[in-house]
C-alpha cells in the first residue's frame, strides 16, 4: 500500500506509532544519551561564541543567538518542571508552555552567564531524566493522557 492509497486511519496509526517509540514508550535511558549529545554539542556551540557574534541580528525583526539562548532558557526551565511532574508519574498542572516565552530584560543578561545557566538547566534536565525509575515492560514512560 502506498502513502496515496492508505487510508486516514492508517497513515495516523502509523504516525502514533512512531511518536510513541520517540515518546511514551521511548527507553528512557535512550533519551538521557540522546538528549546528553545534543546538549554537549549545543552547549560547546554557545560557549564558543563571544559576546558580539551571539548579539548580531541576522536581518530586522528577527532573533539574536542571544535571544534564541534567552528563549531556551526561560522556555526550559519551565519545562524542566513539567519534566518533574512526567518523572513523578504526574500530569504538569497548567496551561502550556507559551511558545514566545522570553525573560523580561534578554539583552541585560551577560552572555558568559547566559551560556552557563542555559548548560546548568540542560544538567538539571538530564539529572531529572536520569531520575526517573524505568518502566514495567510494556507500560509507557509518561502518563497518558495529553
Amino acid at each position: 500500500m502506498t502513502a496515496s492509497t492508505e487510508t486516514f486511519d492508517a497513515v495516523r496509526a502509523r504516525i502514533m506509532a512512531h511518536i510513541r517509540s520517540r515518546g511514551t514508550e521511548a527507553d528512557p535511558a535512550a533519551v538521557h544519551q540522546k538528549l546528553a549529545a545534543a546538549y554537549t554539542q549545543f552547549d560547546g556551540l554557545l560557549a564558543g561564541l563571544g559576546a558580539e557574534a551571539a548579539t548580531t541580528v541576522p536581518a530586522p525583526g528577527e532573533w539574536s543567538v542571544r535571544d534564541v539562548a534567552d528563549h531556551l532558557l526561560e522556555s526550559e526551565r519551565a519545562g524542566l518542571d513539567e519534566l518533574r511532574c512526567l518523572v513523578a508519574g504526574e500530569a504538569p498542572p497548567g496551561p502550556p508552555i507559551p511558545a514566545s516565552l522570553r525573560s523580561k530584560t534578554p539583552h541585560h543578561r551577560p552572555w558568559p552567564w547566559l551560556v552557563a545557566e542555559l548548560s546548568r538547566t540542560h544538567a538539571d534536565i538530564l539529572a531529572t531524566v536520569a531520575s526517573g525509575s524505568a518502566p514495567a515492560p510494556g507500560e509507557p514512560t509518561a502518563p497518558g493522557g495529553f
